[in-house]
């Protein structure tokens, strides 16, 4: 999935309303290991995160993996040519073209897009995250996302203070508490499946959108992967049978 998605961003190489690249984590990939690609790679270490913010921040911003959501940020925060920047998680399948997606929302002025999804009272990233508060608070997957660069200022202006948590409360949370800022969920004609787990099949997407085939328009789908043990395999049997998004068995 992720070399379809390289293919597919290659072709805004040159798009002026463009910049298309590969974030990798070069702690634990190397760059020949990476699909051929012409994007221009930028490596993400974690000394690096380390020096811009203190261990506690970064431990919590992290979760469980690298904090590639706060180092798009960094990115769109420091620049001067783009207002909005999205970020494609290496498990996120769209059916369609890209720039379809990208185009469609070119006159939405939002500063967050993402997907909403309902946290349990007990997640335990609530009494992680510095801001949230019973009455305001937010977990949205970032998996597929567009952020603003005024709300990334924001952002880095929080983190560089002390504040922290995990990326997916803190990004919403911290939106709904700027009276500017405006965030909104995926139109429902783009999603497909979007959910954390379990994981979902390469051979239970669809093809990809093929306008004289007639298609439907794009939808997006994650995490799009092969599973990692039996247990997951049993919990995507699950998944097919409760919701019937599955084209085997």
């Amino acid at each position: 999935m992720l070399e379809r998605t390289i293919i597919d961003l290659e072709g805004l190489l040159g798009d002026l309303d463009y910049e298309p690249m590969l974030w990798y984590h070069a702690d634990i990939i190397k760059p020949n290991a990476l699909p051929r690609t012409s994007l221009p790679l930028k490596p993400m270490r974690k000394k690096d995160e380390m020096k811009e913010y203190s261990p506690n921040v970064y431990s919590r911003l992290s979760g469980w993996g690298f904090p590639v959501q706060a180092r798009v940020a960094h990115w769109l925060a420091n620049q001067t040519e783009f207002e909005f920047a999205w970020l494609i998680e290496h498990d996120v399948y769209f059916s369609g073209q890209w720039r379809s997606l990208f185009d469609w929302y070119a006159q939405h002025r939002t500063d967050l897009i993402a997907n909403e999804e309902p946290r349990p009272k007990d997640w335990i990233h609530w009494k992680l995250c510095d801001i949230a508060s019973e009455k305001t608070r937010a977990g949205w997957g970032l998996y597929v996302n567009r952020i603003s660069k005024r709300l990334s200022v924001a952002l880095m202006e929080l983190l560089h203070s002390g504040k922290s948590g995990h990326q997916e409360c803190l990004f919403p949370t911290l939106c709904l508490k700027l009276n500017w800022c405006h965030m909104s969920s995926w139109d429902p004609q783009f999603i497909g499946i979007l959910r954390f787990r379990p994981v979902i099949l390469p051979d239970d997407v669809p093809l990809p959108y093929d306008e004289e085939r007639g298609d439907e328009i794009g939808r997006l789908y994650h995490p799009v992967k092969l599973p990692k043990s039996v247990m997951e395999l049993k919990a995507i049997s699950r998944a097919c049978q409760k919701d019937k998004t599955c084209q085997t068995g």
